[in-house]
């Protein structure tokens, strides 16, 4: 397909983790007006992510809700297949997802740190990975991209 400027994800793929509100949820959004198919985590309440699928697809595009707590590794590899099966590759991965547990330091207890830890920090690592791990397996398409994925970490401190 010839590159249309104002579609240039056009025929991508991408999954953004923690895509129903803040910032993942404008990235999704953002993707799918260019041209991406999308994946829009959600970690327990599906109703954001079905509302925000079906207004791409009202729009025009494509959006898969997928479920997983990406602090942990099977929900992650599930995830990434669901995604996988539905779209038949992944070009683009943003692990977004992430967790605050406001608390004064001398009150916070380890359960919330671990917690913050796990979503923040390894579950930006194991979706990272897998996503690694799917691009080395599917390789390059260069009708699509250069390269066989992209990852795009984010980090914020408010949702």
């Amino acid at each position: 397909m010839p590159f249309d400027p104002s579609h240039p994800l056009q025929g991508q793929k991408a999954l953004v983790t923690g895509a129903t509100s803040g910032i993942g949820a404008a990235i999704a959004r953002r993707f799918a007006q260019v041209g991406a198919s999308v994946g829009i985590n959600y970690r327990s309440d599906p109703g954001p992510a079905e509302e925000m699928a079906q207004e791409i697809r009202r729009e025009g595009g494509e959006a898969l809700p997928v479920k997983a707590d990406v602090s942990r590794e099977g929900d992650v590899q599930t995830m990434m297949s669901e995604f996988l099966e539905a779209f038949g590759r992944i070009d683009i991965v943003v692990p977004n997802a992430g967790i605050q547990k406001d608390a004064p330091f001398a009150e916070m207890t380890i359960e919330d740190w671990r917690a913050v830890l796990d979503v923040n920090l390894t579950g930006q690592f194991l979706t990272a990975r897998e996503a690694v791990r799917r691009f080395l397996e599917q390789g390059t398409d260069p009708s699509v991209s250069r390269a066989a994925g992209k990852v795009i970490f984010i980090s914020s401190a408010t949702s």
